[in-house]
């Protein structure tokens, strides 16, 4: 649609005086965009934007994890893609992030007791087996999150949780 080019057309305007880096090489015109493997599907509704990554891909990334798990040696070549990919989806959702600092500490480690351009598994274990149990758990489907123009704006409600620990436990309330 029109509409849907013209607000594309500013919010990749935006970004440009932002001075962020743009890759149209791995753009499609219209409102598919892929990066590094996995494609968003931007939908641009009344005060909110939809973005999906395709089931393909997760079913791929769910494959991939599951490999370097079988696996007691990985490449660095091959962690890069894997990182690659885990991180265009960590940028949609926030909470894999911590997640990926295991891969990027072996990635740019400088330690004389692995195997020139490899990784020990042991050392992304822990992280492996969080990410899949995250893709398993996501079900079928593609993965979608929607951004709305009041998050972004922050309005509605303000809360906050504060919490706290005793000898006796956690405890935590809620603040309006």
């Amino acid at each position: 649609s029109q509409r849907c080019d013209v607000l594309v057309g500013r919010l990749t305007a935006s970004w440009l005086l932002f001075g962020l880096p743009l890759a149209f090489h791995k753009s499609s015109r219209g409102v598919n965009v892929a990066w590094i493997g996995i494609s968003y599907h931007i939908m641009l509704k009344s005060r909110q934007v939809k973005v999906t990554v395709p089931e393909d891909k997760l079913i791929e990334l769910t494959a991939m994890t599951r490999e370097l798990i079988k696996s007691n040696i990985i490449a660095k070549k091959c962690l890069r893609t894997y990182v690659g990919k885990v991180q265009s989806i960590a940028n949609l959702l926030f909470a894999l992030r911590p997640f990926l600092g295991e891969f990027w500490a072996a990635l740019y480690a400088e330690d004389a007791s692995t195997a020139q351009n490899c990784v020990w598994k042991s050392q992304l274990l822990t992280s492996l087996m969080w990410l899949l149990c995250f893709l398993e758990w996501n079900g079928q489907g593609p993965l979608v999150r929607t951004f709305t123009l009041g998050a972004h704006l922050n309005l509605g409600e303000q809360m906050g949780i504060i919490a706290d620990a005793s000898p006796f436990g956690m405890g935590a309330i809620l603040c309006v």
